[in-house]
């Protein structure tokens, strides 16, 4: 037997399930609602199917987080007892509010994973350390909200986004990082101006975001469209160089062609004006 079907054990009074070396995929609510469930062994499970834990009480799992490829839709919703560590593979599919409201008290996520879905780990109370891999482009609405609400006071969650300057996050949803009342800790390997949802970091200024790639600096409004130019001064030798222009210039991670204007020589530094393109991902 390589699966246990839908819904096979729901409701039931199930307190430990042992055995099953031989099952890859539980499919959808096989123990949901089962309150007594408090360990499970399959070891070489790779898919767990939407909502197939929810509310159990589940405190040990006995598998390797990262052999999995796929977690559906609430899996792990409402289990309260599963305060472990969980490292994920980069090539798993996460599903909306997978782990939501679920003990898990560290979070890992290797290279290749583009996507976190909106309230995939919304409510995770004991949720301390989150490490995000660079490939991460998009983290969905209410992702991270109301985690470590129940750390010890003075306690902060702990959030990196990337690693050495090259984290290619673009989209943030909006109370993706809502903190209750555990302030986050967020650094940022990239600039705020790669950002769209740049404020949904902070909380309303309530989290720290350490960003490792400066700012340009907003500068000014300017012409009839009234279109937001970014300005940045250049050394003189790189104008001489014949780097500035023609060479096109590209806005950091997202590789969009930007618009570039001289706005004045100097004996000493070049000023040019850089439009920031819309920024969507590759």
């Amino acid at each position: 037997m390589t699966k246990i079907g839908t819904g096979a054990f729901e409701n039931s009074g199930l307190k430990a399930v042992t055995g099953g070396e031989g099952v890859t995929s539980l499919e959808g609510t096989v123990f949901q609602n089962c309150y007594s469930l408090t360990s499970v062994e399959f070891p070489n499970v790779t898919k767990v199917a939407s909502a197939t834990f929810f509310s159990a009480l589940l405190g040990t799992v006995g598998w390797d987080w990262s052999q999995m490829t796929e977690i559906g839709e609430s899996a792990f919703d409402g289990c309260y007892g599963l305060k472990v560590p969980v490292t994920l593979s980069g090539d798993c599919q996460l599903g909306i509010t997978a782990f939501c409201n679920s003990g898990i008290t560290s979070l890992t996520i290797g290279e290749g994973m583009t996507e976190i879905p909106k309230w995939a780990f919304y409510y995770c109370f004991n949720l301390s350390e989150i490490t995000l891999p660079n490939s991460l482009e998009t983290i969905g609405e209410g992702a991270f909200a109301g985690c470590g609400c129940d750390l010890p006071d003075g306690e902060k969650v702990t959030i990196t986004i990337g690693s050495d300057k090259g984290s290619m996050l673009t989209t943030v949803g909006s109370d993706a990082f809502a903190g209750d009342t555990i302030p986050y800790d967020i650094t940022l390997e990239a600039s705020e101006d790669d950002v769209n949802g740049f404020a949904n970091l902070t909380n309303s200024g309530k989290n720290t975001v350490t960003c490792t790639v400066p700012s340009l600096e907003l500068s000014e409004t300017v012409g009839e469209t009234g279109k937001t130019l970014w300005v940045t001064t250049l050394p003189l030798w790189v104008a001489v160089c014949g780097l500035v222009p023609p060479v096109p210039w590209y806005w950091p991670k997202t590789k969009q062609p930007c618009s570039i204007t001289p706005l004045k020589g100097r004996a000493t530094m070049w000023q040019l004006c850089i439009r920031r393109p819309v920024l969507k991902p590759l």
